[in-house]
C-alpha cells in the first residue's frame, strides 16, 4: 500500500500556495493506519503467534489468564488484519477515490486561478523571447539577448506545468486509441468544434474553412503539447494556435465537455456526393 499523498498533487497545491483538502488526507492517514497495524506473516501459516506466546510467558503463573486473553484479542487482530487483505485493499481505493471526487471542483478552481495567472504573465514574457520554434533554445536566446525573459519564462513554465500534473486526465478515445497529447483539453478551451466532413472519394473537406481551421488548430495544439509541452505553451501565450488561448478547466464537467470537443477535431465524417450516391 502506497503511503504518500500522489506527489503530483502535493506539488500543484503547493504552487498553488493551497492546502490538501482534508478528505484526501484523511482517505490517505487510513490508508497508512492499515498499513502499519497489518501484521507480517508466513504464507501458510496465518497470522504470527510466536511473540504472543513468549508475552504469555514471560507475564508468570500468577497472570497467566489476564496475560491469554491479552494475547487471545491480539491475535484475533492479526488474524482480522490478514483475512481481510483484499477487502481492506478494494474498501480503501474506494475511499480514496470518493475522497479525490468529493473535492475535484475545489482542485479545478484552485488550479484554474494560479494556472491562468501564470499564463497571463507567460504572454508578456514570450513576446522577449527569440521567434518561432527556437524560443527556448540556449543560443537563440543568448543571440537575442533575452536571458532574463528567458529565465523567467522557465520559472513560469515550471510551475504551469506542475499545476497542470495537479489533475489527472484521461485522453479521449478515437479508433479504439487514445488522443495523443488530448490532455490538453486541461489546459485549453478548444470551444466548440464542428467534426469535419470529408468527400469520401477525394478526401477533400466539404466543411467551411472556418470549421476545418478550427479542429486543425485543436488537433495541431494536442500533437505539439505531446512533443513538447513548454514550446507549446509560449506558442499558446503567443496565440499561434488560431483562436485558442489558455484557460485551466474551472471544473470537472468543463473538463468533460473539452475532452469531448477534442475527441469531435479528431474524427472525420465521410460523406458521398449526390452522384456517387446516386
Amino acid at each position: 500500500m502506497p503511503k504518500k499523498i500522489p506527489i503530483n498533487l502535493a506539488a500543484a497545491l503547493e504552487v498553488a500556495g493551497a492546502e490538501m483538502p482534508a478528505p484526501i488526507v484523511d482517505a490517505h492517514r487510513m490508508r497508512n493506519l492499515f498499513a502499519d497495524a497489518r501484521p507480517r506473516s508466513t504464507p501458510g501459516y496465518g497470522a504470527p503467534t510466536g511473540d504472543l506466546v513468549d508475552d504469555v510467558i514471560a507475564a508468570g503463573p500468577d497472570r497467566f489468564d489476564e496475560a491469554l486473553d491479552v494475547a487471545a484479542r491480539e491475535y484475533q487482530r492479526r488474524a482480522f488484519l490478514l483475512a481481510a487483505g483484499q477487502s481492506i485493499s478494494h474498501s480503501l481505493s474506494a475511499l480514496a477515490g470518493q475522497a479525490h471526487a468529493s473535492v475535484a471542483d475545489d482542485l479545478h478552481a484552485t488550479f484554474a486561478v494560479a494556472f491562468d495567472e501564470r499564463a497571463r504573465k507567460l504572454e508578456k514574457v514570450a513576446a522577449r523571447l527569440p521567434a518561432g520554434a527556437n524560443a527556448l533554445e540556449p543560443e537563440h536566446v543568448l543571440a537575442a539577448d533575452a536571458r532574463r525573459a528567458f529565465i523567467e519564462a522557465s520559472d513560469l513554465l515550471d510551475e504551469m506545468l506542475t499545476l497542470a500534473g495537479g489533475i489527472e486526465v484521461t485522453p479521449p478515445l478515437v479508433g479504439g486509441q487514445r488522443v495523443l497529447g488530448g490532455g490538453v483539453a486541461l489546459l485549453v478551451n478548444p470551444g466548440h468544434v464542428a467534426q469535419v466532413v470529408v468527400h469520401d472519394l477525394t478526401d477533400r473537406p466539404i466543411s467551411s474553412n472556418d470549421e476545418v481551421a478550427a479542429a486543425e488548430a485543436v488537433r495541431r495544439a494536442c500533437k505539439t503539447y505531446h512533443a513538447d509541452p513548454r514550446t507549446f505553451l509560449v506558442g499558446m501565450a503567443r496565440a499561434e494556435y488560431g483562436g485558442l488561448h489558455l484557460a485551466y478547466a474551472p471544473s470537472v464537467s468543463d473538463l468533460t465537455e473539452r475532452l469531448e470537443q477534442v475527441r469531435r477535431a479528431h474524427v472525420l465524417r465521410v460523406t458521398r456526393s449526390a452522384s456517387t450516391a446516386a
